[in-house]
C-alpha cells in the first residue's frame, strides 16, 4: 500500500508531514513518498520515506504555478493508492487523479483554516484577500462530493468542511521530536539567557510585541533574543533589522532562518537551549481558537512560554502550568514578575506536572492511522 503526500509550499522534511505523518506510516508498514519543496537535485530516501523534490520557491514566485503541473505529472507516474494532500490548491488536481483511477483515495489534511488565514494574515494584499478566500472556500466546499477522508489539525476546524464524520479524524499537531541530540553549548547571543520566538515571522504572530518585550526586559537585566523562523516578506525582515539596530541591542540578537526555511531539527535545538519562549499572538479569527503547535513544543521540552491572554489558552495553562499569560502591553510590575519568574526563580518549575499525552504526537497518530486503515478496508 503506497501513500503519497502532496504539498506545494511546505518543505518535504516538515514537522507535521515528515516527522509525524510519514514516519508513523512507514513504521506501520506502508510505502510512503512525499512530493514537496526540497533543494535536492534528485529523489532520495530519508528514514524510509522517499522524497521527491520540487526545488525551493516562495509564496509569490511564478514557480508556484508551474509546480502544480509538475506535482500532477509526478503523482500520476507514482500511481499511489492514497494521496494525502496538504495544500488546498492541490485538491482540484487530486480530484483529476481520482477521476483517472477511481480506486485511488484522496485525503485532505487540513493544517489551517485557510479561508481565515487569507482574510487575516498579512502576506496577501488587502485588495485580493476576499477574492482568494472565496476561491479557497469553494474548493473546500466541493471536496465532500468526491474526497475520501478528512484530517483536521485542530478541534476548532470541525464544521469548516461538511464532511462525513465517520471518515474524518482530528489529528492535533502535537510534538514529535526531530532529533534527540542534546545541545552541548549555548547557541544564544553572547551566552546570555535568551527569549525565543519560533515559527512564522509575521506581525500577526506577535513579532513586534516580542521585540518590545525584549527591549523592556533588558531594562531589568541582560537578555538575548533569538528569532528562529521563516518569512517570505523581505520588507518585513528589513524592518526587523532596522528595529533591532535602533534598540542598541544588536549584539544580543540572533535571527536564525529569515528568508531561508529553518529545518525543524534546528528549531528544536533552539527550544532546548532557550530560557523561555514567547507567543504574543494577535487574537484574530485565524488564531484565537487554536492551540498553536509551539505550545506543545515548549511543553515537551519543559520550557516556559509567555503567551497572549486568551480564555482557551489560559484554561490550558491552568491545567498544566506551562507558562504565563499577559495582556499586552505589560506594565512595570508585570515585567518585573516575568523577569523574576522566567529568568531567576520559577522557570525550572514550569511544566513539571505535564503528562506526555498533553503534548505528545503518540496520543494523535492512532487517529490518523485508523482513518487510513478505514479507507483501505
Amino acid at each position: 500500500m503506497h501513500i503519497c503526500h502532496l504539498s506545494l509550499l511546505n518543505p518535504a522534511v516538515h514537522s507535521r508531514i515528515f516527522f509525524k505523518m510519514a514516519t508513523a506510516q512507514v513504521q506501520e508498514g506502508y510505502r510512503v513518498t512525499i512530493i514537496a519543496q526540497d533543494a535536492a537535485s534528485s529523489p532520495y530516501m530519508l528514514e524510509g520515506v522517499q522524497i521527491i523534490p520540487l526545488g525551493v520557491f516562495g509564496r509569490k514566485n511564478w514557480r508556484r504555478i508551474w509546480a502544480v503541473s509538475k506535482i500532477a505529472r509526478l503523482a500520476r507516474r507514482l500511481a499511489a493508492d492514497i494521496y494525502q494532500v496538504h495544500t488546498v490548491e492541490l485538491l482540484s488536481m487530486a480530484q483529476k487523479l481520482k477521476e483517472r483511477s477511481p480506486r485511488t483515495k484522496v485525503v485532505y489534511d487540513m493544517h489551517e483554516d485557510y479561508v481565515a488565514n487569507i482574510l487575516y494574515a498579512d502576506y496577501y494584499g488587502e485588495a485580493s484577500r476576499k477574492v482568494l478566500a472565496a476561491r479557497v472556500k469553494i474548493i473546500q466546499d466541493l471536496f465532500p462530493k468526491w474526497g475520501d477522508g478528512l484530517i483536521l489539525a485542530e478541534d476548532c476546524f470541525e464544521g469548516l468542511v461538511a464532511f462525513d464524520p465517520d471518515r474524518t479524524a482530528i489529528v492535533r499537531n502535537k510534538f514529535q521530536g526531530a532529533t534527540h541530540a542534546e545541545v552541548g553549548h549555548k547557541i544564544g547571543p553572547q551566552g546570555l539567557p535568551f527569549m525565543l520566538l519560533t515559527g512564522t515571522i509575521a506581525e500577526n504572530w506577535g513579532l513586534w510585541e516580542a521585540i518590545e518585550l525584549w527591549k523592556s526586559l533588558n531594562g531589568i537585566q541582560p537578555l538575548g533574543l533569538v528569532i528562529a523562523g521563516h518569512s517570505q516578506d523581505r520588507e518585513l525582515l528589513r524592518e526587523l533589522g532596522r528595529r533591532v539596530k535602533a534598540s542598541g541591542l544588536e549584539e544580543r540578537f540572533v535571527l536564525a532562518g529569515g528568508e531561508t526555511y529553518l529545518p525543524f531539527v534546528e528549531v528544536e535545538m533552539y527550544i532546548r537551549a532557550c530560557t523561555f519562549g514567547v507567543a504574543l499572538y494577535r487574537l484574530q479569527k485565524n488564531i484565537k481558537d487554536r492551540i498553536p503547535t509551539k505550545f506543545y513544543e515548549f511543553m515537551a521540552h519543559r520550557k516556559p512560554l509567555l503567551f497572549t491572554s486568551n480564555p482557551k489558552w489560559d484554561a490550558l495553562n491552568a491545567q498544566f502550568d506551562f507558562g504565563m499569560s499577559v495582556v499586552w502591553p505589560c506594565d512595570g510590575n508585570k515585567l518585573a514578575q516575568i523577569s523574576a519568574d522566567f529568568l531567576a526563580d520559577r522557570s525550572p518549575f514550569y511544566g513539571q506536572s505535564i503528562p506526555p499525552e498533553a503534548w505528545s504526537w503518540e496520543s494523535e497518530k492512532h487517529a490518523m492511522l485508523g482513518l487510513i486503515q478505514k479507507l483501505i478496508t
